[in-house]
């Protein structure tokens, strides 16, 4: 009871740790969740969206720098500052290019004198202009850098929809004359056109000086008109107590900063709702667990006492015993797989039983062949006549019949290399020739690479003797080949004959002879080999009979290679 106890104990333990670490997985799995919704929704539209912006911005920039440097030099716009063009013409010239652009500008043209020449402003909106105390520097500054395009915030509030952002501005020149000015102002509508986006929520064009020139925020701009946070990180502001994951990128020459910024309040939100789900959730879990530990447990050890009682039985002995108690799923596969392990266990006793018979019969059979009166009369009648004609051979002859019966009576081992069954099948091959002189040649060969190849003691043996006693009869003269090969991973050891071979009828029933399971007619010698072969190695293995009545038998044994102390 004691270990029944503590088997139970560690139960509950086991529930109660594998909680927390479903408690833990489901923790990750949400941080991880956080982190791909954060990556996908927030940064990466932040980012993306703060590319193409960039992107759009960048080529307005250049496209307008490069704009206002060919409209300086255009003979036209010169023209209507020397009244060589009426000013329809200009007009036409500037308000094609300023609505073929992505972003919408206002133009400005100026005589030396700071007169309006021609434009796109309101009649309002061009006294503002040319009242505005910022156009007044900005022409002071464009007169400074007449050589190149002058770029700078543009913060006169104009009225009807034409309020502008940021003023591109250049001298016109004549022989280094300075003849008028022309100014190219983006509109903040058009601005806000081209940036208006759901992927983020604020958007901020700032020059290097963190003058804004456009937002979509207007509690970021200060009162003198500079861009205000509070950076709690390089990536993480804080606008009006909200946090802002943030993206920024300068571009062209770092005059201009794009900024891109995505809320981030709503995943802290889900985060911290997340945590207290995950809290209570994992609260309730554990408790569960605690109350329903006994109950599981004490259920679950009916099973295990029925498992233990069956390997109980099992191991007294009681082969028949069967698992029959119904119980859950898992424990009835346990139970299925039980039971089918109890019949592998019998079907292999019976297995190596009938192998242990056959090769025990193998051997018995052999020694009655190697001590049948008959063959020894035969050895010891050669024998004598070879004493007096040839006593070297008849040594010869002694030694290896010596030989055979010290190999057959060897029990040491019943598989050994190829090349000891073969050094006894030469012996035995000897004597035979000795008896049937020169109406007996045979012919032996053996591949090297397989000759350390592990092999069932006596396999061959039994087919020789059967090629040798069959071949023989009703012939004057038997040939007898012994070929060895390695085919891929397997052995082929084909024994072939010139004798008279076998009719085809009674082929097929000596092919259905070595097929049964039991067999005991007079071809028991194929049949033992052929059985052992396919217990050993399994039914891929075993023996080929080709025959053709009056030309010859030839049986193929196949079984696997395998060298060095692997044991079957």
């Amino acid at each position: 009871m004691s270990n029944e106890k503590k088997f139970r104990d560690f139960l509950k333990k086991s529930f109660i740790w594998y909680a927390i670490i479903v408690i833990f997985i489901i923790i990750l799995l949400f941080i991880g969740y956080m982190i791909l919704n954060i990556k996908m929704f927030t940064i990466d539209k932040n980012r993306n969206y703060n590319a193409e912006i960039e992107k759009a911005v960048n080529e307005e920039l250049h496209r307008y720098t490069d704009s206002i440097d060919a409209l300086a030099e255009n003979s036209i716009v010169k023209g209507v500052l020397t009244e060589d063009y009426e000013a329809t013409e200009v007009n036409k010239l500037l308000y094609g290019f300023c609505n073929n652009q992505q972003i919408k500008s206002n133009f400005i043209l100026l005589d030396k004198s700071k007169n309006i020449i021609s434009t796109n402003l309101y009649k309002n909106n061009e006294a503002l202009f040319l009242l505005s105390n910022d156009m007044k520097d900005i022409i002071s500054k464009t007169e400074n850098s007449s050589q190149y395009a002058h770029r700078s915030i543009s913060s006169i509030n104009y009225d009807n929809g034409q309020n502008s952002n940021y003023v591109f501005s250049k001298a016109i020149k004549n022989n280094n004359e300075i003849m008028g000015y022309i100014f190219l102002d983006w509109r903040e509508d058009s601005l806000n056109l081209l940036i208006n986006n759901n992927d983020v929520d604020i958007t901020v064009i700032l020059d290097k000086f963190d003058n804004v020139i456009f937002s979509t925020h207007r509690m970021l701009i200060d009162s003198i008109g500079k861009f205000k946070t509070n950076n709690i990180s390089e990536n993480i502001i804080e606008v009006n107590n909200k946090l802002y994951y943030i993206t920024s990128k300068d571009l062209y020459d770092k005059d201009i900063k794009i900024m891109t910024m995505s809320s981030v309040m709503f995943q802290k939100q889900l985060f911290i709702f997340g945590c207290l789900f995950l809290f209570f959730i994992s609260l309730f879990m554990i408790i569960l667990v605690l109350i329903l530990a006994d109950k599981v447990t004490t259920r679950n050890m009916r099973s295990m006492d029925e498992l233990l009682g069956a390997v109980s039985e099992l191991k007294s002995g009681n082969l028949d015993y069967r698992i029959e108690y119904q119980t859950f799923h898992e424990f009835q596969t346990l139970y299925s797989e039980f039971n089918v392990m109890v019949s592998k266990v019998q079907e292999l006793v019976k297995y190596n039983n009938e192998l242990a018979d056959r090769k025990r019969f193998m051997e018995v059979k052999h020694l009655e062949s190697q001590f049948n009166p008959h063959f020894l009369y035969n050895v010891m009648e050669t024998l004598r006549y070879e004493i007096i004609l040839d006593p070297q051979r008849a040594s010869q002859m002694v030694v290896a019949f010596a030989n055979l019966m010290r190999y057959r009576l060897n029990y040491g081992s019943t598989q050994v290399a190829l090349k000891t069954d073969i050094e006894y099948m030469k012996d035995y091959l000897m004597i035979q020739k000795m008896r049937f002189s020169n109406r007996f040649e045979y012919y032996l060969h053996i591949d090297e690479e397989i000759l350390q190849s592990k092999v069932p003691k006596l396999l061959i043996q039994p087919i020789i003797e059967n090629s040798i006693i069959h071949g023989m009869e009703d012939t004057e003269f038997l040939t007898l080949v012994i070929t060895g090969r390695a085919l891929k991973d397997n052995i082929e050891i084909i024994i072939e004959d010139d004798g008279k071979g076998i009719k085809d009828d009674e082929l097929n029933i000596l092919k259905n002879i070595i097929e049964e399971e039991n067999q005991s007619s007079s071809h028991i010698g194929l049949y033992n080999v052929h059985r052992t072969i396919k217990l050993i190695y399994g039914n891929n293995y075993g023996l080929d009979i080709q025959s053709t009545y009056l030309k010859g038998t030839k049986i193929t044994i196949k079984i696997p290679l395998i060298e060095g102390e692997a044991v079957v």
